[in-house]
């Protein structure tokens, strides 16, 4: 379909980690995470040295931020 007026949209890939990402509405900034973003203190990463900080081993590996944004334009599995 189409439509002149904006719209939200959301994905889900299935697998393990749940990997969340998108827009922070509340400051504009492209952010990656897993569940741990909806943490009493969440998690959430705005550049890879976040999540060095918030992440280990391979988990940390695959929230790249480049890995990210490079599954969500090319199809890359992560």
């Amino acid at each position: 379909g189409s439509t002149r007026s904006s719209i939200n949209m959301t994905v889900k890939w299935d697998g393990a980690p749940a990997i969340i990402c998108g827009i922070n509405p509340e400051n504009g900034k492209f952010f990656v995470g897993t569940k741990s973003i909806f943490n009493k203190s969440p998690k959430i990463n705005y550049t890879n040295s976040d999540i060095g900080r918030n992440h280990g081993g391979q988990l940390a590996d695959k929230l790249k931020i480049d890995k990210i944004v490079r599954a969500i334009f090319e199809g890359v599995s992560v």
